[in-house]
């Protein structure tokens, strides 16, 4: 017998008993653990590339990247609590590099075109494009393993009282008139490979739409107007963003919004057809606790698309800076700013779901409007205990006017934006 059907007869019997030596489990697992299991998290990452991309350089990969297998993913201690708007992260998100990205050189743009994935072929047209609107590229990431035995899984309690899924999450991007005017900024950046993904991989009819972590209530209107369901609600832990979602959305047909912690099961909405969760993982320390538990709340066959950051870089010296501040900032508060790349063996650990779609949309946003969300994002952390202890305030200061010298027209490197996005499927 091999040692591979050896290791494989002493999984298949179950949980280990007292009278099995623990060497001889762990020996089993050695057999059968994949060759990249042991690598360092950068090179797990190029191996999950599209055959025939190029790998990153090191100066472009970052380093705090999230388990990337989904034993290990499933095996963090479940809990995080709230993220209070699902698109205020994406602004922040980032590459935390050893090397800055500023050495780099300048990185031509490319233009923007669409290719749509659906299992292993990839189709020439990814549909019409929304008018006025250039749609990014997308490239197709492998389909991810199915979930490993013993994959924990966070559910409403069975007498359903709210259950919060373990530590606070720290949300540094506050929920005031700036913060606000900052997710205006955001939609205008991303909505556009948002309502693309919608549209390809949530088609209607669409009976009921959730949106999680709503904020102000533009992603809302965003999901209401792609997908078109005859009722739509919104989830968000801020009773200020709360109050400006139910007066935005006024106008809105069958539009409800609710005042919930979206990692407190069970989430208080009808079963749905299709969920929205948009920049919102980044600000939790546990994400994969968070979709599985958001996807609870899918009807069966019932989608949720959920899209976060991978990588953020240019050669511009001041936003390479910013990218670093914000990488340290959101590590400290145990959160990725990258999360996006985990996303896939993120999405493979939830059970009851099928990934339908993993991939990366690839987005050349202006650097004008970035430059000009990033400085509304310093004046909002830097208040944040952390920030304010460990970064010099004087460098905070010239980086934000840095940033508005850009925004304003000075001349500026551009911005790569690799925006991940997986699609799960309710059985």
């Amino acid at each position: 017998m091999s040692a591979s059907e050896q290791a494989i007869r002493v999984l298949a019997s179950g949980p280990v008993r007292r009278s099995t030596p623990a060497s001889h489990s762990a020996a089993a697992l050695r057999l059968l653990q994949p060759a990249w299991a042991e690598t360092r998290p950068s090179e797990k990452m190029s191996r999950t590339s599209l055959p025939g991309t190029r790998s990153r350089p090191r100066a472009e990969v970052a380093t705090n990247v999230l388990p990337s297998s989904p034993a290990s993913a499933a095996g963090a201690a479940p809990g995080s609590s709230v993220a209070q708007a699902a698109s205020t992260g994406a602004s922040t998100a980032s590459t935390a590099s050893a090397t800055p990205t500023r050495r780099r050189a300048c990185l031509a743009m490319s233009p923007p075109r669409v290719r749509s994935v659906q299992g292993d072929h990839a189709a020439a047209d990814g549909g019409p494009p929304v008018p006025g609107e250039a749609l990014p590229r997308v490239r197709d990431a492998p389909t991810p393993p199915r979930p490993r035995r013993g994959t924990s899984v966070v559910a409403a309690p069975a007498h359903g009282h709210p259950r919060r899924m373990g530590r606070t999450d720290t949300y540094t991007f506050g929920d005031g008139d700036l913060a606000a005017r900052r997710l205006a900024r955001l939609a205008e950046v991303f909505d556009p490979p948002t309502r693309a993904a919608l549209t390809e991989w949530c088609p209607g009819p669409v009976g009921h739409a959730v949106d999680l972590g709503a904020g102000p209530g533009l992603t809302m209107r965003l999901l209401h107007d792609a997908v078109r369901p005859a009722t739509v609600t919104a989830v968000e832990r801020s009773p200020h963003h709360a109050a400006r979602a139910r007066e935005a959305l006024s106008d809105v047909p069958g539009a409800v919004v609710v005042e919930h912690d979206v990692t407190v099961a069970p989430l208080p909405v009808p079963p749905a057809d299709v969920v929205l969760a948009r920049f919102l993982l980044t600000h939790l320390a546990d994400p994969g606790a968070a979709l599985a538990l958001w996807a609870t709340a899918l009807t069966p066959g019932g989608r949720l698309l959920a899209q976060e950051t991978a990588r953020m870089a240019s050669a511009e010296p001041v936003l390479a800076r910013y990218y670093e501040l914000v990488a340290d900032l959101q590590r400290h508060h145990g959160q990725a700013l990258d999360v996006g790349r985990a996303m896939p063996d993120l999405a493979a650990a939830v059970p009851g779901v099928r990934v339908v779609h993993a991939g990366v949309r690839e987005v050349r946003p202006a650097p004008a409007a970035m430059a000009a969300l990033h400085a509304m994002n310093v004046r909002t952390w830097r208040t944040d205990p952390y920030a304010a202890a460990a970064f010099d305030a004087a460098e905070l200061d010239d980086v934000t006017a840095r940033l508005d010298a850009i925004a304003g027209g000075a001349p500026c490197a551009p911005v790569e934006v690799d925006l991940a996005e997986v699609v799960l499927e309710r059985a």
